[in-house]
């Protein structure tokens, strides 16, 4: 049987172009990350575990309800979406730190790609929830609303990789003591 979404992730791994763009974030990691109680901190050694892992929930957990909220919630429920995006685009600096750390452990060029995109995927969608904030605040609830859709499916595209990276690629999954 057929895995489409497994065949895109190994077009991704496989995909040499991508390369230099993920050296360059490596550099970039190495200079946000710094020293090594900064790495340790990002790192989740403190957690026993990583902590991006718990870090994406709290990212995209409340973007997802707040997308649900969009296309299930009563009328009125724009304002409690909006707080919930709030909190999601709150947490995204940190989300992206430790995912940063976590990239570094991955030790195969392949997943070193899936998650230069798996970066590239989530930035998309915290660009496409802040403008639905943005619209929000502006009381444009039609454009609020199809950029929070827009940014659901993009989240979910992400979260893809992401599990792709932990539960195929075994990247960062180790224990973190």
């Amino acid at each position: 049987m057929a895995h489409p979404a497994l065949d895109a992730m190994e077009r991704i791994e496989g995909e040499r172009s991508l390369g230099p763009a993920a050296k360059v974030l490596d550099r970039v990691a190495t200079g946000v990350l710094g020293g090594r109680r900064t790495r340790s901190l990002f790192e989740g050694r403190w957690l026993g575990h990583t902590f991006h892992a718990l870090l994406s929930d709290f990212v995209e957990g409340p973007w997802m309800a707040a997308t649900f909220l969009d296309v299930f919630g009563p009328a009125d429920s724009s304002a409690s979406a909006q707080r919930l995006l709030g909190f999601g685009l709150a947490v995204v600096p940190l989300a992206h730190v430790s995912g940063l750390a976590d990239w570094q452990q991955g030790d195969h060029e392949g997943a070193r790609r899936v998650g230069f995109v798996h970066a590239l995927t989530v930035s998309a969608a915290a660009a496409l929830y802040s403008g639905s904030y943005v619209a929000r605040r502006r009381g444009d609830q039609t454009l609020a609303k199809t950029l929070s859709l827009a940014g659901g499916i993009v989240a979910l595209a992400d979260g893809y990789l992401g599990g792709h990276l932990s539960h195929v690629r075994a990247v960062a999954v180790g224990e973190q003591g």
